[in-house]
């Protein structure tokens, strides 16, 4: 058999296992979604009819629980979940969006259900029970589907689910995203390595991963590595070579092809496409949250903050004294640092330095030095004996309570950084600067 024969014959049992293993869980998101749904509908109905809660009307049950009528609500309940592509592993696996397509989906199939009556006159329904049944449906799918996603991150790392990805670039931004895919191992992206656009005894690339081949040689690439994506990073390729890339695969079932937005500085907030004159233009989101995540986020921020400085405060009046008594100065340090979208404040802490700190610090030339490195010092001179103790036990920055009941912060979020820190962020700084900084997040838990 010939070497061409070979590598077509391996991609297409690969290609069948790769479908083998979606249809698998598809099949047990079918399971999970019957089940869940079942359970919605059994226990809404209880509520409803068996249970002494005087917001129900006192009334006799109809529309019984057996399978001639609940069979049907749940087949109709999964072919509306079918339509908001629910069972499509190019919208699943990936990110919160999946939550917010049950709710949506299980708000329709309630509706429906609700219009069916009008029309249907011999149906009958109980407004309590089809609510209660909506309301347990969106948080048993919500959950099966949590624990079903676990499993597949799991599987993942097991090898099941992979997508092999080459990315057609060898460029700053095709190096970027081989960063962020493989930093995100739950994405299931497995990069056989780079494609160059030129000779490769002329191509150099500083990165673990190799260059596999040239555009030239792109269809055999697929065929030999069995690739299901290519992520092409428009940035270092000519129009022409777009183009004959995308007519190459465009009408390819086993090869999806993605272009970059050419911005891979920016691409963490995220992008949208709008369509002006039928022409698509692509434009940067400026916030990586969307208005409803931003507002969840801020009423729990601002109500768990309140809370903290109520319980907290013969605390915050404690380490005051404290303070004062360990060494003469203010008890709140405020910090100049930047926050969502750039905006200056002034960050608060419990001071745990002398207040002649600078002075100090020059008589340690060593410690100035790994300040700058590393934006910490071990054995910091300039704490005092108190603020040692208060950085233990992490107990400094409890006055930032307070700027996130002003909305200067976050409770999780990244680490504020001073303008004068942001030179060293490079491309990143954008990334940064997308939300509000954070009390605590990976920065304090590393």
């Amino acid at each position: 058999m010939s070497t061409i024969a070979l590598d077509q014959t391996r991609s297409l049992e690969s290609l069948r296992g790769r479908q083998s293993q979606e249809r698998l869980f598809t099949v047990a998101l079918l399971v999970g979604d019957v089940l869940a749904l079942t359970l919605a509908l059994g226990l809404a109905y209880f509520i409803r009819f068996y249970t002494d809660i005087a917001f129900f009307e006192d009334v006799e049950p109809f529309l019984a629980p057996d399978w001639q009528i609940v069979a049907p609500i749940i087949i109709f309940w999964i072919v509306v979940l079918a339509a908001f592509r629910l069972y499509d592993l190019q919208n699943l696996l990936g990110g919160t969006k999946e939550y917010a397509s049950i709710f949506n989906a299980c708000a329709v199939a309630t509706c429906l259900f609700v219009l069916l009556t009008f029309f249907v006159p011999v149906v009958r329904i109980s407004r309590g029970a089809i609510t209660l049944a909506w309301i347990f449906a969106v948080i048993f799918l919500g959950v099966e589907r949590f624990f079903l996603r676990r499993a597949a991150y799991f599987l993942r790392g097991h090898g099941w689910f992979k997508s092999k990805t080459v990315i057609v670039g060898v460029d700053g931004e095709a190096r970027a995203i081989a960063q962020q895919l493989q930093s995100a191992p739950t994405i299931g992206a497995q990069i056989v390595g780079f494609v160059a656009e030129g000779p490769l005894s002329e191509t150099r690339i500083d990165s673990p991963l190799s260059v596999v081949g040239t555009i030239e040689t792109l269809p055999e690439l697929v065929e030999r590595y069995d690739v299901n994506e290519l992520i092409v990073s428009t940035a270092g390729l000519h129009r022409g070579e777009l183009l004959n890339i995308f007519q190459t695969f465009a009408n390819s079932d086993r090869v999806e092809v993605r272009f970059s937005s050419g911005l891979y500085e920016l691409f963490t907030t995220g992008m949208s496409v709008r369509e002006v004159g039928q022409v698509p233009l692509v434009s940067m989101n400026k916030l990586r949250l969307d208005p409803i995540e931003s507002a969840i986020k801020t009423v729990i921020d601002k109500t768990v903050s309140f809370a903290l400085l109520v319980l907290l405060s013969p605390l915050y009046l404690l380490l005051a004294v404290l303070i004062k008594l360990d060494s003469p100065g203010p008890v709140i340090h405020r910090r100049r640092v930047l926050g969502h979208r750039g905006q200056p404040f002034d960050a608060l802490k419990f001071r745990t330095m002398y207040t002649n700190s600078a002075e100090i610090l020059q008589q340690y030339p060593e410690k100035a030095h790994e300040l700058e490195l590393n934006h910490k010092v071990k054995d910091d001179p300039r704490i005092t004996r108190i603020g040692a103790w208060l950085r233990r036990c992490s107990l400094d920055e409890l006055p930032q309570l307070v700027n996130i009941l002003w909305g200067q912060m976050s409770l999780v979020g990244p680490r504020m950084i001073s303008p004068e820190e942001t030179p060293k962020y490079g491309k990143w700084k954008f990334n940064l600067l997308t939300v509000k900084p954070g009390l605590t997040g990976l920065w304090q838990v590393k």
